[in-house]
């Protein structure tokens, strides 16, 4: 597989600009395939755990199933997670991470459940603040020092779907490469 990762440190107002276009642009997509499928978006939530660290995750997103006779569903799902960093007493740590993701359905004619696999494309958003003490005439002090960073990359996962009335409970295990590799294990419910 070949894939290019870029990663490269920002001021947070550079962050900001790229987190807003990057937003505008998500949004545009999701206009376009949302004017031919506006009955069947399913907004979603979902809670995670990352696997390096430990860290807890919570997102958000849409699935717009998209139906392609003789091929099968192909379910287009932008999200973003919040991922709730543990640090240690002193210091911040914060990551946002936007997904482009699309997947597709198998159908299992016997079974209600509905596996899935699939890849897309992630940018992450990280920030750290530390505080650094000072030494200086009159006792030391201390100030905070901070660090943001941006970074592109990409999803592969899989999961399965299963129907609950009116709602679909999944779960599904994401690979994100990135300016690393990391893997979520997660679950959620589409409405």
């Amino acid at each position: 597989m070949l894939f290019f990762v870029f990663f490269f440190n920002q001021n947070t107002h550079s962050i900001m600009k790229k987190s807003i276009v990057f937003a505008a642009i998500s949004l545009s997509l999701l206009a376009v395939f949302a004017t031919s499928a506006s009955a069947q978006l399913k907004p979603d939530v979902r809670l995670g755990i990352y696997t390096n660290g430990g860290n807890f995750s919570a997102g958000a997103g849409l699935a717009i199933p998209i139906k392609i006779p003789a091929f099968g569903t192909l379910v287009i799902n932008p999200t973003v997670d919040y991922l709730f960093i543990s640090s240690a007493a002193g210091s911040s740590a914060t990551s946002i991470f936007g997904h482009a993701d699309v997947a597709y359905q198998f159908k299992l004619s016997s079974s209600p459940i509905t596996p899935y696999a699939g890849a897309g494309f992630l940018i992450a958003f990280s920030t750290v603040s530390v505080e650094v003490p000072t030494f200086g005439f009159g006792g030391g002090g201390s100030e905070r020092q901070t660090s943001s960073s941006t970074s592109f990359g990409f999803n592969l996962f899989g999961g399965a779907e299963f129907p609950v009335g009116p709602l679909a409970i999944y779960a599904q295990g994401k690979l994100l490469i990135s300016s690393g590799t990391n893997f979520q294990i997660g679950s959620g419910v589409r409405f």
